[in-house]
């Protein structure tokens, strides 16, 4: 494996490593000596790391909570509307109502880019609400415009509601605690079963 030469255009650069977080702009350092990976230390405010701890405890290994994936973690973390998100940290995961989710705006992105979709058309970002319904023909024409749920939002609230009960393993890999999987999650709460009162 290696370049292939024969496709270079003269536009490519040479990969450098960057030195502050894209996110949230913190310096990134290894996380304990003898590291060399680097890694943003701004574990408790930085937004991409906010989002993917929102995103992994939807995930099947953690909570399985439907409706909670990368687009709705984006959504919840980083929407374009309203300004101060609904979740700045995941703290406030369970405590969302329909009320922080309906109004939420989020600008679409190519899945492989990362880049803002234009519509064709007018060439204008394209942007939905991911949490509110489209009234039907009929809403509109009885003047029932309103905000409406969208099925997503009370799918993802009742799934949030059904978490609170799961097994205690799922609820400490869903705590992103580094080593911590399902594996030693389940030893875990094996052990303490078995530990006299």
């Amino acid at each position: 494996l290696g370049p292939v030469v024969e496709l270079r255009d003269g536009t490519e650069r040479a990969f450098v490593m960057p030195s502050h977080c894209p996110d949230c702009g913190t310096e990134l350092r290894p996380m304990k000596e003898g590291d060399i990976d680097l890694r943003c230390p701004n574990a408790r405010s930085c937004p991409a790391q906010v989002r993917g701890r929102v995103e992994h405890i939807g995930s099947r290994g953690a909570l399985d909570v439907e409706a909670l994936g990368e687009v709705t973690a984006a959504a919840l973390t980083q929407p374009s509307v309203p300004e101060q998100p609904p979740l700045v940290t995941e703290a406030g995961l369970f405590g969302l109502a329909l009320d922080d989710l309906i109004g939420i705006e989020v600008v679409v992105r190519d899945g492989e880019t990362g880049e803002p979709k234009r519509d064709p058309k007018t060439d204008e970002v394209v942007r939905r609400t991911p949490f509110q319904r489209n009234p039907t023909a009929a809403e509109r024409k009885a003047g029932l415009e309103g905000q409406q749920p969208s099925k997503q939002a009370v799918t993802l609230l009742a799934e949030l509601e059904r978490a609170k009960t799961t097994d205690l393993w799922r609820q400490l890999v869903s705590l992103s605690i580094r080593h911590v999987g399902p594996v030693a999650a389940r030893a875990s709460t094996r052990w303490s079963r078995s530990c006299p009162p």
